[in-house]
């Protein structure tokens, strides 16, 4: 992504972004050498609204 949102077109965010992610899952160990893994992943980056410009990348966000 591009932060120079106020200098190029089309630019995004800006420098400074905060981050946190979730993880879950389970692993069933298979035989010695191998395993099977299901899990669930989550992201969310924000720069908690210090610019202007803050894309929404959800299609479903309510902001």
């Amino acid at each position: 992504m591009d932060s120079k949102g106020y200098e190029v077109e089309g630019g995004q965010g800006q420098d400074l972004n905060f981050t946190y992610f979730a993880y879950t899952g389970a692993r069933l160990r298979v035989c010695e050498r191998g395993s099977l893994a299901l899990g669930l992943y989550y992201q969310h980056i924000s720069n908690t609204d210090l610019d202007d410009i803050n894309p929404v990348s959800i299609p479903w966000d309510p902001c």
